[in-house]
């Protein structure tokens, strides 16, 4: 994966993925990933290989659509269907609802929440 915007040399970045993905495939008790993209921007090629690395491990990703305060509502809502849409045209991708999520008002917590009690064992 590209690892978003981190603002690092780009040999630095590639030194990661051993790392990233020796924790990914070897934590038994792994549930899920908690995936977080901008809403304002489409995915990048960086955020469908994570997605779809994920997927071809069989890790379940929970899609958050991060700065959703910084869309009005309705742009929000065409925003993240702009976004379902860009994920579904991968065939290697199983279905996502992401959701839109705010760190400023509290937008989407719960629904964050949820999605992250639902992967645990009970």
């Amino acid at each position: 994966p590209g690892y978003g915007y981190a603002r690092a040399p780009e040999a630095l970045r590639r030194s990661w993925r051993p790392l990233v993905e020796g924790y990914l495939e070897g934590r038994s008790s792994l549930r899920a990933v908690v995936v977080i993209l901008d809403i304002r921007h489409d995915p990048t090629e960086g955020d469908v290989e994570l997605i779809e690395y994920l997927a071809h491990h069989a890790i379940p990703a929970v899609v958050v659509l991060a700065k959703a305060d910084k869309l009005p509502r309705g742009r929000q809502a065409a925003q993240a269907l702009s976004i379902t849409r860009a994920l579904a045209a991968c065939p290697e991708l199983p279905p996502v609802k992401p959701i839109p999520f705010s760190a400023v008002t509290g937008q989407g917590l719960d629904a964050l929440w949820r999605a992250i009690r639902d992967r645990l064992p009970c």
